[in-house]
């Protein structure tokens, strides 16, 4: 019995240590930047919310959204914590449903955000996130509160 309790303690101390983790990035702002040809003046947290669960998938003017997202690291922590409002691994089980269901595609997975920027900038109708420390060329940037 004693052993079967400590591996339930064990058990639940790992998932909140884990979570802690996810969260220690929340400190980190983070930019939205859309390829300039969108023309879009405001971004809302709800839009931004809808295009990265897959449940919006065009512009208001009807083009196709190319999303974007960085593999891994505190920015797309932060990104997918403070404003997506979802562990990473939440975000990234539901666009494995996508693929896996076929109902929309992927987002392109960059390594670094210099990738995230030109991905972005040079492909129409991309949309990717970059912490606001980076500088940003070429592309439209919102801050989302």
């Amino acid at each position: 019995m004693r052993g079967r309790s400590f591996i339930l303690i064990m058990i639940v101390m790992a998932a909140l240590f884990s979570s802690m983790l996810e969260v220690e990035a929340a400190d980190e702002e983070i930019l939205i930047i859309v390829n300039k040809e969108i023309s879009i003046k405001s971004l809302s947290l709800n839009t931004l919310i809808d295009i990265y669960t897959n449940n919006r998938t065009k512009w208001d003017n009807g083009e196709k959204i190319y999303v974007s997202m960085l593999k891994k690291g505190p920015v797309h922590d932060a990104f997918s914590n403070q404003l997506i409002g979802m562990a990473p691994r939440k975000l990234i089980s539901i666009w494995k449903k996508v693929i896996f269901t076929g109902i929309g595609t992927p987002p392109k997975v960059l390594n670094s955000e210099a990738e995230m920027i030109q991905y972005v900038a040079t492909t129409k109708g991309a949309i990717g996130y970059i912490s606001a420390s980076t500088s940003a060329e070429n592309v439209i940037v919102f801050k989302i509160n």
